[in-house]
Parts: C-alpha cells; sequence; structure tokens
C-alpha cells in the first residue's frame, strides 16, 4: 500500500489529503488539532469555543501525494457531466427520526430513509438560481491519520474557485441526500473549463488571505499545501480575482470538532492502522459539538485485504445532529463488503452556500467541508 493507493480511493474534488491524527481533541474555537502534536497551531485554552476565534485550523481533504480529495468533485478536471449520483441509496438512521420512508433517488435507484430530518441544505442535485449555476468556489481542511505509515501529509489545506458559463445540475449532484447513503457515487465537474479573470485570486476572511493562482489548463484557481491559519472555523470568504471581479461571502467555513467515534482516528501504542473496527450489523458515528453546520460526509472506502485494490465507497449525508447511524443493509448493500476488510474512514463538517455571480446572475455554489481521514476494518 502506497500513498497514491490511499489517496485515490478517496477521490472527491481535485485537490486530496489523507491524514493522521493522534488521540484528536479539535478545539472548535481556537481551530486547533490537540493532543500532544508538534503540529498544533493554537493553544489549548484558546478562547470559549464559541467557533469564532481568529486562530484557524484548515482541512483540505486533497492530498498531495497524488490522489483526488474524498468528498468532492474536482473542479480542476477536465470531466464533463452533470454530476449526478450513481448508484442506489440507502438509508442511514439519525437519532430522533422515525424510518420507513422510501423514494426515487437521483441517480436512479431506491433509497431507503430513516425519516425526514433538518439541518441545511443538503446540496444534493439542488440547482440554485434559476439562470443555473455559473461556479464553484470550494475550500477543504482534512488531517490524515497514520500519515507516517501512510506516506501522506498530516494536515492538508486547499482552495479552488471557478467561474463559467451558466449550465443546469450542481457541483454537489453526487452527494446522496440528508439522511441517506449510497454505493459508489459518482462525481463528475460541471463542464470542463472556466472563465479566466486574471492570474491571480484570494479568499480573503476576516483574519486570513488566501492566494491562488490560475491553472490555464481549466481556467481554475487554486491553492495546495496551503497552512492551517488560512482557514479560520465558522467565518466567511470573499473572493477577488486580479480582474477586478469580487463576490462576498462567496464560502463560509465549518465549525471542528470536540469528540469524534468510532475511534478511526485514533493513534498511539496500543493501536495501529486500521485498529478500530465498523460493524457490518450496523454502526453509529458521534459527534460533538452539534447543529452547528449543514451536515457531515462519511465515506467509507472499502479496500480488498490482500491487493488493497477498493472494492467500493459507501457514502453518507449524515444530518448534524450529533449521531448518526449506518444500517447492516448500506454495509450489505455490496455483494463485494465482507468481514476483514479494511477501510479508509473519512468524515467531515460541510456548508453548502450559493452566491450571485455578477457576471450573468448565476448561482456561484460555495462548499467547505473540515475533518479527518482515519482507518478501520469491518467487523461482523
Amino acid at each position: 500500500m502506497n500513498a497514491s493507493t490511499v489517496c485515490r480511493s478517496l477521490a472527491l474534488f481535485g485537490l486530496v489529503a489523507c491524514s493522521g491524527l493522534k488521540d484528536p481533541d479539535w478545539d472548535t474555537a481556537g481551530q486547533s488539532l490537540q493532543g500532544g502534536s508538534d503540529w498544533r497551531d493554537a493553544p489549548p485554552d484558546g478562547d470559549d469555543g464559541s467557533g469564532t476565534g481568529s486562530e484557524s485550523s484548515g482541512d483540505e481533504t486533497g492530498s498531495g501525494a497524488g490522489g483526488e480529495s474524498s468528498g468532492s468533485t474536482d473542479a480542476g478536471s477536465d470531466g464533463g457531466g452533470s454530476g449526478e449520483t450513481a448508484g442506489s441509496d440507502v438509508g442511514g438512521e439519525t437519532s430522533g427520526t422515525e424510518g420507513g420512508e422510501t423514494g426515487s433517488a437521483d441517480g436512479g435507484g431506491d433509497e431507503t430513509g430513516s425519516g425526514e430530518s433538518g439541518g441545511g441544505d443538503s446540496g444534493g442535485g439542488e440547482t440554485g438560481a434559476a439562470a443555473g449555476v455559473g461556479g464553484l468556489v470550494q475550500f477543504i481542511y482534512n488531517v490524515n491519520a497514520y500519515a507516517v505509515e501512510l506516506g501522506v501529509p498530516v494536515v492538508e489545506v486547499s482552495a479552488l474557485g471557478r467561474l463559467h458559463s451558466p449550465m443546469v445540475g450542481s457541483w454537489l449532484a453526487w452527494m446522496p441526500s440528508l439522511g441517506m447513503c449510497t454505493l459508489d457515487p459518482f462525481r463528475a465537474s460541471l463542464g470542463a473549463t472556466g472563465l479566466a479573470l486574471g492570474g491571480s485570486a484570494t479568499l480573503t476572511s476576516a483574519t486570513s488571505v488566501v492566494p491562488m493562482l490560475l491553472d490555464e489548463s481549466t481556467n481554475t484557481y487554486k491553492a495546495e499545501g496551503l497552512p492551517m491559519s488560512s482557514w479560520a472555523n465558522t467565518s466567511g470568504y470573499d473572493i477577488q480575482f486580479s480582474d477586478g471581479l469580487a463576490i462576498d461571502d462567496v464560502v463560509i467555513t465549518t465549525a471542528g470538532f470536540d469528540e469524534l467515534s468510532p475511534p478511526v482516528l485514533a493513534e498511539g501504542d496500543t493501536v495501529y492502522p486500521f485498529y478500530s473496527g465498523l460493524s457490518m450489523s450496523g454502526t453509529t458515528f458521534e459527534w460533538s459539538p452539534a447543529g452547528l453546520d449543514d451536515g457531515l460526509l462519511i465515506s467509507l472506502v472499502v479496500m480488498d485485504p490482500t491487493t488493497m485494490v477498493e472494492k467500493g465507497e459507501l457514502l453518507c449525508n449524515a444530518p448534524d445532529m450529533g449521531t448518526f447511524t449506518i444500517p447492516s443493509s448500506a454495509f450489505y448493500s455490496s455483494p463485494a463488503f465482507s468481514v476483514g476488510d479494511p477501510v479508509f474512514a473519512g468524515i467531515w463538517r460541510y456548508r453548502h452556500t450559493y452566491s450571485l455571480s455578477p457576471i450573468d446572475g448565476s448561482a456561484v455554489e460555495g462548499f467547505a467541508q473540515k475533518g479527518a481521514v482515519g482507518t478501520a476494518t469491518l467487523v461482523p
């Protein structure tokens, strides 16, 4: 197994991160990743936990190791298409909801849900303004567990932006509906190229500036390998292109985590990669704080234990309610998954927003996600 294998298995946006974290306690206020690490970027006693502190702890889900990031669409790719989710959706269970609803999924398959749940825009297939979608601005902060063993950076922060001619669809159409899970989602970019608006662009919040350079092959503005301080929790970022075009609050970042289980990110003397078990009879993820963001993406990329070739991905879109159960029906939706299979488990908070394009009045989608990729093994 090498870094490229790990990152390719977590394909999302065109920026990738595979991360490592030691017994993490994620301070949502000071935005530090705590746990006796040498990459803490804010003191543990930063502020009062309101999530509005000036310190930042970004987590990009892009990898500098040659893969694609998990849970996002690649705005830098040449692929076209509407980005609709492929495969059937199977329901996850959320505390406080009642099950039993079934419906037609975006990808044409049946989806089984645990009931209606709130928690903000799901981002799954919404088209935004009537004029169509005319752009994407994405900001990602990702932490990788067992980074040394897997040969990937511990923390990766990245951003990208692309404005383009209005198109029907959504950059996030690959996401299952809120409260649902899907098998092997198909991620595609909304069009192959964007608009050149000068040689550079910047994302700016009240406390940080993120410089991005134009990739002329797709007219996408990109920044990779950013410092953790580039990301400020629960903050609005404006984008300004070097030709003078600007959009205020085009992307709004998420909060962080204080608690997270199962312990897919745990490291130490008594644990090792793929130590934690995920029960195929049903696994409940729990986190805190809750109720702050639009939802959480939970991506389980299941590998062959002998070859470490990917068998498939189970992707869930959980309401930010503090708990979400992936039912046995989801684990058994693929006949290829079996007890003993290693898993790369990613979990990210996300916010999905819309802004008005000053070019043509179309909708510019903003998508921020913060979280981590850990490891686990399927158990009965």
